[in-house]
């Protein structure tokens, strides 16, 4: 009955010692949060076409885009008429900064029949630069 004890009392002794934590071993380090990635890395958001808006972001330095578009415009009833703008091209070209555009809106030349006997004639040159501000997870800012 003794040997069963003691066979008793090492084989529990050796289970205890498998499962005790080893203290060679480092605990895991505590995930580093998700950086926010920058909403303006892509081609698609730079691009403000096929709308006539201004987004936030930027072309980036040492590139250029060229962005072109075309309007036409009928209306009806009293004093209808048509108005036609082409080609609507704005040129945007990177700087230095990588968070600073420089942009240039080429002349169109422009018709209209709106109200009146059928005009035409091209529209001014305009200039302008774009900053991007910043950004967060929910929104970016610019100027």
């Amino acid at each position: 009955m003794l040997v069963a004890r003691l066979a008793s009392l090492a084989a529990l002794v050796l289970c205890l010692a498998a499962n005790s934590p080893s203290t060679g071993a480092s605990p895991a380090p505590s995930p580093s949060p998700t950086p926010v990635s920058d909403p303006c890395g892509s081609i698609l958001s730079i691009v403000n076409r096929p709308t006539v808006s201004t987004g936030v972001c930027t072309v980036r330095s040492g590139h250029f885009d060229v962005e072109t578009g075309y309007t036409n415009t009928v209306t009806s009833g009293p004093g209808g008429g048509s108005n036609a703008n082409y080609p609507q091209a704005l040129l945007r070209f990177g700087t230095a900064n990588p968070h600073v555009d420089l942009e240039i809106g080429a002349p169109s030349y422009e018709t209209s029949s709106v109200g009146t006997p059928l005009t035409s004639g091209s529209s001014d040159v305009s200039l302008g630069m774009k900053a991007e501000l910043g950004y967060s997870a929910n929104a970016d800012w610019g100027a």
